[in-house]
């Protein structure tokens, strides 16, 4: 488009409404998250002939929109964000002046998409969870000790799981809020935050809820959990499990750390092995359960001191039950966790 300054003046923005109401023009204009639909009025002064408009709202518009002799736009139920209204003006069609300054816009985002309201949804079902565990087990008497345990269990790994995701949405929040040109960015890195969240809170409420103390159960959720993560790359699973696993049951702290152990060396498998093929194999004997899980990926230094704490986790959680758990891997070779305990419930 050419530009010239042949003509004696250059266009104005000369009036501008809110929600049909008059208010006064300024260079930036704050609106609330409800008052976001405005007009503007503009004109080409000292024009005896017609003039021809185009305008654009940058952040909305993606093209100059011609106008024709219209003098006036309306904009209607915009979304929150940051916008800059311009107009241009020519008295032949050819060529055109560009008004001096763009009025800024700036509507306030309503709050059930602001990132606070996303921290205040995650913290109601990080609070809500904790009731269902508090109650969940308050009316046996006779299992007070283990279920006080167990609630011990869990609230750490609230702190140590949800606790930090938690602290980093308000971090990221705090980043959107400085930073309004990068927003959509943290916002993204909110929503994974906090679905990271649901996911972990999903299994400990899984964990927790007796109609789950079947092995068949278990073993569902676990194939379905790997299927569901691995066949994303394409590798390809093999799934194990001998038919006496399905006379046995696990307690509610054997339930939540069996599976736990399992999702972490399957997302290891996953994330870092670069694997092609995954194997389980689940057996037991006499009340031990054995669980295997090979892959045909790049291995590991089990010895290096790692910044994760998947690792750490997996020993811990098999100490809870009093279990071993061992790691065979190198560099350049293929990948073996072997975790084996002996369940204290008794049959189904």
């Amino acid at each position: 488009m050419i530009y010239s300054s042949a003509q004696s003046s250059l266009p104005v923005i000369t009036a501008c409404k809110v929600s049909g109401k008059d208010m006064p023009l300024s260079s930036v204009i704050e609106l609330h998250a409800e008052n976001n639909s405005f007009s503007f009025e503009y004109a080409l002064p000292g024009t005896v002939s017609t003039a021809y408009y185009a305008y654009m709202l940058e952040g909305f518009d993606r093209n100059w929109i011609a106008a024709g002799s219209r003098t006036f736009v309306n904009y209607t139920n915009m979304s929150g964000g940051s916008y800059a209204f311009r107009v241009k003006a020519s008295i032949d069609s050819v060529h055109w002046v560009l008004a001096d300054h763009p009025v800024l816009i700036h509507i306030n985002t309503p709050f059930f998409n602001s990132a606070w309201f996303v921290v205040l949804i995650a913290f109601t079902i990080l609070s809500t969870a904790g009731l269902i565990v508090y109650f969940a087990h308050y009316t046996q008497l006779q299992r007070m000790l283990m279920t006080q345990k167990i609630r011990n269990n869990i609230a750490s790994d609230l702190h140590d799981d949800i606790g930090s995701s938690l602290s980093s949405i308000m971090l990221m929040s705090e980043f959107a809020k400085r930073r309004p040109g990068e927003a959509n960015n943290y916002f993204d890195e909110i929503r994974d935050s906090a679905g990271k969240i649901i996911e972990n809170m999903n299994d400990i409420v899984w964990a927790i809820n007796p109609k789950n103390d079947s092995m068949t159960e278990i073993m569902m959720r676990m194939q379905n959990f790997a299927s569901a993560l691995l066949e994303q790359k394409n590798i390809s699973l093999q799934f194990e499990a001998g038919s006496e696993i399905n006379s046995l049951k696990l307690s509610m702290e054997e339930r939540k750390n069996f599976y736990l152990i399992f999702k972490e060396a399957i997302h290891n498998a996953f994330k870092y092995a670069g694997c092609s093929k995954v194997k389980v194999n689940i057996k037991s004997a006499d009340k031990n359960i054995t669980m295997q899980i090979d892959d045909n990926g790049n291995g590991f230094d089990v010895l290096k001191n790692y910044t994760g704490n998947g690792l750490y986790n997996m020993q811990k959680r098999a100490e809870e039950i009093n279990g071993t758990l061992i790691i065979n891997s190198s560099c350049g070779q293929n990948t073996s966790v072997l975790l084996s305990f002996k369940t204290t419930q008794t049959g189904s």
